[in-house]
């Protein structure tokens, strides 16, 4: 029972002395240059920046009056009344909204002032 023990410590205790290859936990020297003398570069990081602004999903189309059903998340403030939408279909714009007063909850009904809409595309103010 004892031997288990202090195996057990020294197993445990020994585990962070490790040193790692990638210069964690060392004193990690700088690279070496290259064959032309510079130093080697990271790799190119893309910068992601969110687009600003509302952005809702339509849910529902009638062509025959030309207007759709425009649904929110919860917690984004709707769109002013009179205000243009902008409707984008796999990142292209086809469409522009106008909306209408009619609201319930997180869903608002906008006129088709210009374009194609359906059921699925973003909806975003700009």
């Amino acid at each position: 029972m004892r031997w288990e023990i202090l195996l057990l410590v020294v197993i445990v205790g020994t585990s962070g002395c490790a040193t790692r290859e990638d210069g964690y936990g060392t004193s990690a020297q700088p690279p070496a240059a290259t064959a032309d003398g510079r130093a080697p570069q990271k790799p190119a990081t893309a910068i992601v920046t969110p687009a600003t602004g509302n952005r809702g999903r339509i849910t529902s189309v009638n062509l025959t009056s030309r207007h759709v059903v425009v649904s929110y998340p919860i917690g984004i403030p709707l769109p002013l009344v009179e205000q243009r939408l902008f409707v984008y279909r796999a990142g292209l714009k086809v469409a522009e909204l106008k909306v209408s007063k009619e609201r319930i909850d997180v869903n608002l009904i906008a006129d088709i002032a210009s374009g194609e809409c359906r059921t699925g595309d973003e909806v975003r103010t700009e």
